[in-house]
């Protein structure tokens, strides 16, 4: 039975505000009125913290909802944070979505809200449909099959009577946008790997008849695989990694069986926004998780589709944490994407700010009926879930969040995952500061031009699947995140499918990361860069060279090479010397520059320097500060100041 909600007559049922991205500037526009891509989210708000950020400024608001009452981590055992609304095939309950938006509305009469719908399906549902569900090695089921239509069909019209009757309620003026989740963590992970389901073979083939529509194209493109069969090639991705990089010829099914893996992902992510679009008439904005190839190293993950994605015009932005190997005070803490192609491709990136502070308690402390009990809860209770001891750090982190995203152009949301993270008037000036420099006059920039003086970095999704052993290969290639984060110069990182889309005519520097060997354009292209006094450095499977000068037609010289696949600060920083790319900061610190701002975050105590080309005059934002930005001066370390470029 439908829960009861305020109605009015058909004639004056309110319609959803008509919202669109703006990946340019970037923003959200919201009935024509733009507003800053900025929002709040916790998994257990209260009005009172609602109160606290729109005090702030900030009017938009995402809220968890789940079709089904379970938790969201299957290993951790953690407990559901809301109640399930689908409670059988014709029960839809919608209790805890009154809840929230009431909390909302009695603090934020502007609010508008993004709802994150988590597209798990019930127990009930799992016990009625085990033909639809992941089937694990012992023949026991596991929530549902990716592979599945029979679920996608289902969640798809669960989707379409909320949206529905979020339109008949009196709350659909106030949403904004539905994103659209599932898998582990509501990041569309599979929940358990392998799936015996029998689905994925069928699914696997229908695939393949796409990709080779004869049989003769399919031969001819596993004309020298070591396996012909499409289910021997799915069933290596459920045994135990080898210890070699993939060989595309060789292992071309298995790359196939790799691909299909993650673009099954991908379709459903696309479908399920799709009916969000067609049920709100195109008003409300949609939203996954997704495309995390540049932190996770384990093609199994199912995140090595995203340009499949970008190309999907029923999706207006993605979004991830920020990457966890990097949450330390004196350290980039960058997208878990090549954020750059997203923007290109006119999608908004959303980072999640699951920004600790020193307010932050453990889950047991806030909701103990929540934790799991035992070993597993004690995944809750320390290390990453721990905040930095001090305030002044607290602001220095939530600042430089602030700096990242208006520098890079990508909007996100403040996460005050258990409550009260950010309940202290230094943290929610922080939130306030980065909603009022949205509306200074930020410069839109071309996504698809690189700012000169910047790196250029160019990864290949796929250099993920050609790891065998699912991680260990890849990860030290992502792990060259670091380094570039403290080498002084800013970088842009964009999809290897975009490299020609890019205008590369002040591009100083090319890093192409991930790719295993280069296509004749890709050589023409790098080449030409070259000619025109460029340099590109080249990460395969096997070492890092850098090339700078022309000798041929199409040869180049290399002169650095390391026979290693990450680079340590100081190697980068060498090889960037030796290409002679200008050097905004030398003293290893965190530096962004982008849109109209500038920002460095102190690795260490000391003196700093800036130099900018053209020495333009600096402003300081925050914290605030009278009078022109003096040509060096002093910051305690992990400190975070943003400058405003005025001339």
């Amino acid at each position: 039975m439908q829960n009861e909600y305020k109605t009015v007559p058909d004639e004056q049922r309110n319609p959803f505000p008509k919202c669109r991205a703006i990946p340019e500037t970037p923003a959200i526009e919201i009935d024509g009125k733009a507003v800053p891509p900025i929002a709040y989210t916790s998994y257990l708000p209260e009005s009172k913290y609602y109160a606290e950020v729109a005090q702030c400024g900030v009017h938009l608001y995402c809220f968890p909802a789940y079709i089904a009452h379970r938790g969201i981590n299957i290993g951790s055992g953690i407990g559901p944070f809301r109640r399930g609304i689908w409670n059988g095939e014709d029960d839809l309950d919608f209790t805890d979505i009154h809840v929230d938006m009431r909390k909302i509305l009695s603090v934020d009469t502007e609010a508008h809200v993004i709802m994150r719908l988590c597209l798990d399906v019930p127990e009930w549902w799992e016990k009625k449909h085990p033909e639809a569900c992941c089937i694990r090695e012992d023949g026991t089921t596991l929530r549902q099959s990716f592979s599945s239509d029979v679920w996608l069909n289902a969640v798809g019209d669960v989707l379409r009577k909320i949206v529905e009757w979020i339109a008949a309620s009196e709350y659909a003026p106030r949403f904004a946008g539905i994103h659209v989740a599932a898998g582990r963590t509501e990041e569309w992970f599979p929940h358990s790997f392998p799936d015996f389901n029998p689905a994925r073979l069928v699914k696997f083939n229908e695939f393949l008849d796409k990709r080779y529509p004869t049989a003769a194209a399919r031969a001819e493109a596993w004309r020298d695989s070591r396996i012909k069969d499409p289910a021997a090639a799915l069933a290596v991705l459920a045994q135990p990694g080898g210890e070699s990089w993939r060989d595309p010829k060789q292992d071309a099914a298995v790359m196939d069986a790799c691909r299909f893996h993650s673009e099954l992902m991908v379709d459903s992510i696309a479908e399920l926004c799709r009916i969000v679009k067609e049920s709100s008439g195109g008003r409300l904005l949609t939203g996954a998780f997704y495309g995390y190839h540049v932190y996770v190293a384990d093609a199994r993950m199912a995140h090595t589709a995203l340009s499949k994605l970008l190309e999907c015009p029923d999706i207006d932005y993605l979004a991830s944490p920020n990457a966890y190997s990097h949450r330390k005070p004196g350290r980039d803490w960058p997208p878990m994407v090549t954020v750059d192609s997203v923007r290109l491709h006119g999608k908004i990136w959303m980072t999640e700010n699951d920004t600790r502070t020193f307010l932050t308690r453990f889950l047991i402390d806030v909701a103990p009926e929540l934790c799991p009990k035992g070993p597993e809860g004690k995944y809750y209770q320390g290390g990453l879930w721990a905040g930095p001891e001090t305030l002044e750090i607290s602001v220095a982190l939530m600042r430089n969040n602030t700096a990242r995203m208006l520098t890079h152009g990508y909007g996100g949301w403040w996460f005050d995952m258990w409550g009260g993270w950010y309940s202290h008037p230094a943290l929610l000036a922080e939130i306030r500061a980065a909603q009022d420099l949205w509306f200074e006059d930020i410069k839109p920039s071309d996504p698809g031009r690189v700012p000169p003086d910047s790196i250029c970095v160019v990864m290949d999704e796929r250099a993920v699947e050609l790891d065998a052993s699912f991680g260990s290969l890849y990860s030290p290639m992502i792990g060259n995140l670091t380094a570039l984060g403290h080498c002084g110069r800013p970088y842009v990182i964009y999809q290897r499918g975009d490299l020609q889309k890019l205008d590369l005519s002040e591009a100083p520097f090319i890093w192409l990361l991930g790719f295993q060997t280069l296509t004749e354009a890709e050589r023409e292209l790098t080449g030409n860069l070259i000619a025109n006094g460029g340099a590109v450095m080249h990460t395969d499977t096997e070492s890092t060279r850098l090339m700078r000068s022309c000798i041929g037609d199409s040869q180049t010289e290399t002169f650095l090479e390391f026979d290693h696949l990450r680079l340590t600060e100081e190697e980068l920083r060498d090889a960037l010397d030796k290409a002679g790319v200008h050097c905004f900061v030398s003293s290893g610190d965190i530096f962004y520059i982008g849109r109209g701002y500038v920002a460095i975050h102190a690795a260490a105590e000391g003196v700093k320097h800036i130099d900018i080309p053209g020495s333009p005059k600096l402003r300081q934002v925050l914290p605030p500060a009278a009078g022109e930005v003096p040509a060096e001066f002093f910051m305690n370390q992990y400190e975070t100041r943003i400058f405003r470029i005025v001339g």
